[in-house]
């Protein structure tokens, strides 16, 4: 059977992230900031990894609710685990980065930006199998703050079905990287795998940096 997988990584800066809306009805798109897509991996083809594209969102919320897109990098690599280069019984495993940076444009005039300039980025690795049990294997990222003090982090990880809140997490405190081995099997229909990891700022205590990744695999 031919595989087809979609990747869809997002990165997005959301002040409500964790907080369900009431009377929602659907979901706000955010702006979209420019994406770069880099594909090491032999296995995923450039036309596939292209359409994660699609799906990327990478911004930065100020205090007062302003969202700013950001660019991104995506890097797409494959992580040999069987020597062969063979699908095994277990499946194959990948690791998905997305980095984003907020810049420090408070003399450009904007009455909306904010003095807070950071690069961060999350990772994950997964593990591809036949069927829906997708598992997230492990989890490392970092942020560089070089204007403005971190104040507090954390990470959340799941699948896109279950709330962010309801997701399994660890704290970060001010600590400015993390790496972490995580066993975590999707229970989503189409076994999908999400991590996101938010940072925020001393001096803007409403403002957000959340990086967002979630490969999808259908069979």
């Amino acid at each position: 059977m031919k595989k087809f997988i979609n990747l869809l990584t997002s990165l997005c800066i959301v002040t409500s992230l964790c907080v369900p809306v009431a009377g929602a009805v659907s979901p706000v798109e955010e702006p979209v900031g420019n994406i770069e897509v880099i594909n090491y991996s032999r296995y995923i083809s450039d036309t596939d990894v292209e359409e994660l594209k699609n799906g990327i969102n990478a911004t930065y919320t100020t205090s007062t609710g302003k969202v700013m897109p950001l660019d991104c990098v995506v890097t797409v690599e494959d992580v040999v685990i069987n020597p062969t280069g063979t699908r095994s019984a277990d499946g194959r495993t990948y690791a998905v980065t997305v980095a984003a940076e907020k810049k420090d444009e408070s003399n450009s005039g904007s009455i909306n930006d904010e003095k807070v300039a950071a690069k961060a980025y999350i990772t994950m690795m997964w593990t591809d199998v036949e069927g829906i049990k997708n598992t997230i294997d492990r989890l490392y990222g970092g942020i560089n703050v070089s204007r403005g003090t971190l104040r507090d982090g954390v990470v959340r990880y799941g699948n896109s079905h279950n709330r962010p809140m309801n997701r399994p997490s660890f704290s970060l405190g001010t600590s400015a990287s993390f790496d972490k081995g995580v066993s975590y099997t999707s229970s989503s229909l189409t076994g999908s795998v999400h991590a996101c990891y938010q940072s925020w700022f001393e001096e803007y205590s409403l403002s957000v940096l959340t990086v967002c990744v979630e490969p999808s695999i259908f069979d």
